[in-house]
């Protein structure tokens, strides 16, 4: 954890014991151990980091207390009141008061108890009435006197006590203050002074000590207090900041400790997963590895190819799609030996599973030319896939390849065939199309149509496009009924091929065999009529022997007629 290390470090820059605090609780050392709640508790104060030491003692230090002016020339001022009261008293019979009020008092008992009598003491005298009136008057005042004197003297005591209790020794902190930067000189030596009056000192001194000696302890005391305070600002300052920090820093490093404790089961975890790997990984591919083979059985045809098993291997960044292919039943490395047909359609086979798959986000699938080098019988197969993809998915083809539209149109798969051409200027037009018989009618209509096209041009190119929907519906209803009974795609085509004449064609369309081209037109005749007869012949010819342009309308008329004829053969089928 980098920003764990910074703080470290600046941790152990710091003279603090807070700082100190928290860099025993984050030791490098004991990553697994630490004490983020004793950090925790010192960012607030709620813990003393060292004992006494340190910032506790500053903290003493700052406030140090001693005793207050007011106090101390308030004690002083009392014990002065004491001394001199006590000496005014000492100067009457306030001394002796109390005795001579005890003998007066005997007097009255006795004379309580016998009555009269001569004075028992001086003879002379007697104690009677009025002298019992006297002595009593005389008992009482000094009983007073005597009580004066008593309090007088409990006053001294008591000042003098107060007076001796503020001469106490300096606090301990006072001795440790060096510890923490902090210049106690001169408050130890007014300390000293302070304490330093003999404790058999009469009041007088003791009076006079309290009031000299009182300033200089205190201005000593403000010093170490205010330099105190200061070494506290300091150490404030500078553990600020990091303080700040390790508070933005406690959260994430709380967490990590939740995740360092729950690593050892991660670690568990992931080792389970790592050994489960390939199980899991074997589940999730699988709806993939058997829709891609569902794939590939359309598109393979006649394909000697088998995608027997497919499997993801490695790992990391080494990741690859392991094929279990075999050539005709023995495994081996299909990709040496398979066309380039065959080498789109299994790339089509691995592609299209993923794109149906529900977690897929996307609607639709665009394929660009997936007819290229594909034999015819696998454009069927293509034809059959993208209908499969079709249900789920919008599915958009491009291709410049007839032979996926044929394919669709003679599957009667629905799909929309849109021809796209750019004409002058580079704009670009999209025409829905229909089917080729459809189509080269409407293009030989359109000449019928057109006005300034010579009429030499239209005599030759109307009668071409008539033949050529002839020859497309001819190939569709050959299509149709060779394939529909099972005959390889090849072998169809090869038909196709052999077949070059216009009439050749029909005979395959009509009679299912080439060699009866003669027979086609006496068959026409005889089936649909003489003028469907005439539009074959016409269109047949008409490209080499022009017919006259009033019958140009006609000829488009009639050879609709015999292609809708054809046609019906494939469905009658």
């Amino acid at each position: 954890m980098p920003r764990c290390s910074r703080h470290r470090t600046a941790l152990d820059e710091i003279d603090d014991e807070r700082a100190r605090t928290c860099a025993r609780a984050i030791d490098a050392s004991k990553a697994d151990a630490w004490d983020l709640d004793a950090v925790e508790l010192v960012l607030e104060g709620a813990i003393d980091p060292e004992g006494d030491g340190g910032l506790p003692l500053l903290g003493k230090l700052a406030t140090l207390p001693i005793p207050s002016a007011e106090d101390v020339q308030a004690i002083a001022g009392r014990l002065q009141a004491a001394v001199e009261t006590t000496r005014d008293m000492a100067a009457t019979d306030a001394g002796r008061a109390e005795q001579i009020a005890d003998l007066l008092q005997q007097s009255l008992d006795l004379h309580a108890a016998q009555g009269d009598q001569p004075c028992p003491v001086c003879g002379d005298g007697a104690l009677d009435s009025v002298w019992r009136e006297r002595t009593e008057g005389e008992s009482k005042r000094l009983r007073q006197e005597a009580h004066a004197a008593m309090q007088a003297q409990q006053e001294l005591r008591e000042a003098r006590h107060k007076a001796r209790a503020l001469l106490t020794e300096p606090p301990p902190e006072l001795q440790r203050a060096a510890e923490v930067g902090v210049d106690a000189t001169d408050l130890t030596a007014a300390w000293t002074h302070w304490i330093g009056l003999p404790a058999d000192a009469l009041d007088e001194p003791l009076i006079a000590h309290l009031r000299q000696s009182h300033a200089s302890l205190e201005e000593a005391a403000v010093t170490l207090r205010e330099r105190a305070a200061a070494e506290l600002r300091r150490r404030e300052d500078v553990w600020r900041p990091i303080a700040r920090s390790l508070r933005e820093w406690l959260p994430d490093a709380k967490q990590a400790g939740l995740a360092r404790r729950a690593a050892p089961n991660l670690r568990k975890a992931e080792k389970w997963l790592l050994a489960a790997t390939g199980v899991i990984r074997a589940e999730r591919f699988k709806p993939i590895a058997d829709r891609a083979r569902d794939v590939w059985a359309l598109l393979r045809q006649n394909s000697a190819v088998a995608l027997d098993d497919l499997e993801l291997a490695g790992g990391s960044t080494q990741r690859r799609l392991a094929l279990g292919v075999s050539v005709d039943g023995v495994a081996g490395q299909a990709l040496g030996v398979m066309s380039q047909g065959e080498i789109h359609a299994l790339a089509l086979s691995l592609f299209l599973p993923r794109v149906l798959l529900s977690e897929s986000p996307f609607g639709f699938v665009v394929i660009d030319d997936p007819v290229q080098a594909m034999d015819p019988g696998k454009v069927d197969g293509l034809a059959h896939v993208l209908h499969m993809v079709a249900r789920t998915r919008q599915v958009i083809v491009f291709t410049h390849d007839e032979r996926l539209p044929e394919s669709i149109r003679r599957l009667q798969i629905p799909a929309a065939v849109i021809e796209v051409a750019r004409r002058a200027q580079s704009v670009v037009e999209c025409r829905e199309t229909c089917h080729p018989v459809g189509q080269y009618l409407n293009d030989a209509r359109s000449l019928t149509l057109t006005s300034d096209l010579p009429p030499a041009a239209a005599a030759r190119a109307v009668p071409l496009y008539c033949r050529l929907s002839l020859e497309a519906a001819s190939t569709e209803v050959v299509r149709r009924r060779r394939i529909g009974r099972g005959e390889a795609h090849a072998a169809v085509e090869e038909a196709l091929t052999g077949a070059r004449t216009l009439l050749q064609k029909l005979a395959l369309a009509v009679f299912d065999n080439v060699d009866r081209a003669g027979d086609v037109l006496p068959h026409i005749n005889a089936k649909w009529g003489r003028e469907a007869g005439d539009a074959v012949a016409w269109s047949n010819r008409g490209s080499h022997d022009p017919i006259p342009s009033a019958q140009l309308k006609e000829l488009v008329y009639r050879t609709d007629r015999v292609t809708r004829s054809i046609l019906s053969l494939a469905r009658s089928q």
